[in-house]
């Protein structure tokens, strides 16, 4: 998927994990349909699996709310799903 910058990247507010940017993107779909979305730039403490230390996300969450709660909420989601498929792969290894 392809996108425009909309809005240059400006930074949005400070996590625990680092500075949080943001920009508005134009994303057109398989089916050549437009759709304005935010990007959002979110640091990390530790580097995930594939090694990387910053994430890109796009998000159609409103702009009123703030970048660090997105950022907040990710995570946790992240946190959980890492979690369910550790435990499901514990069950079939043991």
């Amino acid at each position: 998927m392809t996108f425009c910058k909309v809005t240059p990247l400006r930074a949005s507010g400070r996590p625990p994990t680092g500075p949080v940017a943001q920009q508005r993107v134009g994303v057109v779909d398989a089916h050549g349909h437009q759709h304005r979305l935010r990007r959002r730039r979110i640091p990390w403490n530790e580097a995930t699996r594939e090694g990387a230390m910053m994430l890109h996300r796009l998000t159609h969450v409103p702009c009123q709310v703030a970048a660090p709660q997105v950022a907040a909420r990710y995570r946790k989601r992240w946190t959980r799903e890492t979690a369910g498929k550790h435990k499901e792969g514990a069950c079939f290894n043991g």
